[in-house]
């Protein structure tokens, strides 16, 4: 009842945001991702699908290096039909994420422009559930702050880093929300979570040591995927980075922001300390992007409420309005499906063994496919009857659209998406295969870590 007592007579017509209810703001975030998500194919989330086949048995892929949540979740939802679970999967996201929100609001007393703000972020929508995680590892975040000091707030915060490692630096938040007046009610409220989120996680890290030895292979080897072996691709930071998740609330925020500084409190602690956390997390990781900046969208749709709650409703529905339609602006399409078409069509009576810049998708379809190797291993799988996929709008590796490479291999395919380079009589497909970042590297003759 803990969970859903603040849903319980919900009249949200009182609030600053009138008739703009939470089951609106839920029915424009699911219909927006949902049709998102109907474009198209998203790498991340073509190998969370895989995964999810993977634990049900049907599939023949799996990317060790991921966390397994929202694969296990899509798992579940596989009796409904696995292009049904995708869809049930991105709803599931929605309704977390405005639940999350609504609750958030309710617990702490912010401002209702809040939810709005948050769930209409363009950002938000474009990217919450295009590569599968950050919604619902936003949302179980959210519900986790929630719930605290209650026990089951370990629960979700279990949930949130089992769908994206990287939360695991919000656990630093529960430090500051325990009840530091008194030591040992504190460290009672701090231990209780910690031990319910390391008994949440748990089962994931039984399966790693079942399955490798090690309880917490997973979680090295995406540290090894993601940082430790991507010191060659390291980006500095960039404004550039932050600018689209804050998009057209910034001057709100940064207005909020001194706002809140004039007089702090717990909440405006809360809010500066998942910004604060997030960002040191981006500038840890060699790779930067935007979405790694996901968890700030929490403080933004916080610091531009405190300022829009000074100004009035009307010109809050108008900026919430601004963000709705800037969300449709800012759309990104996802990869069309027709690129897979005639290459599909081509192997579907084959069954080779194949290696592709974008394995991911094959794999996604079910043709069991591997990453392209250096290109003196890609020479000996060639002799040996693998085929090689070459995506032509992906130039990495890049010696596999070079001219001279192209020429002097045979070519079995092309059409205006695909080469596919090899010789027949083909080498028959693997069954299965588990993927490991080590594994591959240690396969390569790279010593990494």
């Amino acid at each position: 009842m803990i969970l859903f007592k603040p849903f319980i007579n919900m009249d949200i017509l009182r609030d600053g945001m009138g008739k703009l209810s939470v089951v609106l703001l839920f029915v424009l975030c699911s219909t927006f991702m949902l049709y998102q998500h109907s474009t198209g194919l998203s790498w991340d989330f073509s190998v969370y699908v895989s995964g999810a086949r993977w634990f049900a048995g049907e599939q023949t892929y799996l990317e060790i290096a991921r966390p397994p949540m929202s694969s296990i979740i899509m798992a579940s939802l596989s009796p409904f039909g696995w292009l049904p679970a995708e869809y049930l999967y991105v709803l599931v996201s929605a309704i977390m994420s405005v639940g999350g929100a609504y609750l958030l609001y309710r617990k702490h007393g912010l401002p209702f422009a809040f939810v709005p703000l948050l769930i209409l972020n363009p950002f938000f929508l474009n990217t919450g559930t295009s590569v599968g995680t950050e919604a619902i590892a936003m949302a179980t975040l959210l519900f986790s702050l929630y719930l605290f000091p209650s026990p089951i707030s370990g629960v979700f915060f279990g949930i949130s880093f089992l769908s994206r490692y990287p939360m695991f630096i919000f656990a630093a938040v529960f430090l500051v929300l325990a009840d530091f007046r008194a030591p040992k009610k504190w460290f009672s409220q701090l231990a209780k979570f910690a031990a319910v989120a390391l008994i949440t996680i748990s089962p994931w890290l039984f399966w790693n040591f079942i399955q490798t030895g090690d309880p917490v292979f997973s979680m090295v080897d995406s540290y090894t995927h993601n940082v430790k072996a991507r010191g060659y691709f390291e980006f500095n930071p960039s404004l550039e980075h932050f600018l689209p998740v804050s998009n057209i609330l910034t001057p709100f925020v940064i207005f909020g922001v001194f706002l809140a500084l004039r007089k702090p409190g717990k909440t405006e602690l809360l809010f500066f300390l998942l910004f604060i956390l997030n960002t040191f997390s981006y500038l840890t990781t060699p790779h930067k992007e935007s979405r790694y900046l996901f968890l700030i969208i929490p403080s933004v749709a916080y610091f531009s409420a405190v300022v829009l709650k000074t100004v009035g409703t009307g010109v809050t529905s108008v900026v919430a309005l601004l963000c709705a339609f800037a969300s449709i602006s800012f759309f990104q399409p996802l990869m069309s499906p027709d690129a897979f078409s005639g290459v599909r069509g081509f192997l579907d009576a084959k069954d080779c063994a194949t290696i592709s810049n974008v394995w991911v998708f094959f794999d996604y379809y079910g043709m069991v496919s591997k990453p392209v190797p250096p290109q003196w291993m890609v020479e000996e799988q060639l002799e040996e009857g693998v085929l090689l996929l070459v995506y032509k709008h992906t130039a990495e590796p890049d010696f596999i659209l070079q001219q001279e490479f192209i020429t002097s291999h045979p070519v079995l395919y092309n059409d205006s998406y695909f080469y596919v380079f090899g010789k027949e009589p083909c080498q028959p497909a693997p069954e299965d295969y588990m993927i490991s970042y080590r594994w591959m590297l240690a396969s390569y003759g790279i010593e990494c870590c």
